[in-house]
């Protein structure tokens, strides 16, 4: 079987991934969506959906993640929907599609590209690697010290039983569920 593109350069992978991400992220997309017509919630949902495609996308070309066409497409369908979606819904779908993005560059790139430079044994190592990249991506500056620190600390933990819950099931869709679940429920409950 060929080498993917990430078992041949994962550091090169890795990097261009979370370049990638964070660069998405910072352009003012819903923005722009809003600027178009689109509602708020609609244009939020919208934005994390092309995230989450994009991360399907980035996890089938660097042979990642098989059958990423397929969930591409869903994605990219499903964020459309989700733009026109009432403020419950759209906001509902903005919480499954950060799911989905997150868990796709945690679980299916960040975490194996790491793996695959940490040589045999490493696991630990890409575990708490993949962890602390996560959870820094969490540290946002509007958030006091201490509430920004848990939120760091949460947000790597949490990384750590993503990761996990992926290696057990050896599915990607597990955590991605499980982390929209806990996104929505989160949404649900605070007032």
């Amino acid at each position: 079987m060929a080498e993917s593109r990430a078992e041949r350069h994962p550091v090169a992978v890795a990097v261009a991934c979370l370049g990638t991400f964070l660069v998405v992220t910072s352009l003012p997309v819903a923005g722009w969506l809003e600027g178009v017509g689109l509602s708020a919630d609609g244009a939020r949902a919208a934005h994390a959906g092309l995230l989450a495609a994009l991360a399907l996308g980035a996890a089938a070309w660097y042979g990642l993640l098989d059958g990423g066409r397929a969930g591409l497409l869903v994605m990219a369908g499903a964020a459309a929907l989700a733009a026109f979606a009432g403020p419950a819904g759209a906001y509902l779908s903005w919480c499954a599609f950060t799911g989905v993005a997150e868990e796709v560059l945690l679980c299916g790139i960040l975490y194996p590209c790491l793996r695959s430079c940490s040589g045999e044994g490493g696991e630990r190592r890409a575990l708490l690697g993949a962890a602390a990249i996560f959870a820094a991506c969490h540290l946002t500056g509007t958030l006091p010290v201490g509430w920004a620190a848990a939120r760091v600390l949460f947000a790597g933990a949490f990384a750590c039983g993503m990761i996990w819950l992926a290696q057990r099931t050896g599915r990607l869709w597990v955590p991605a569920l499980c982390h929209a679940a806990f996104d929505t429920a989160f949404f649900l409950l605070t007032p």
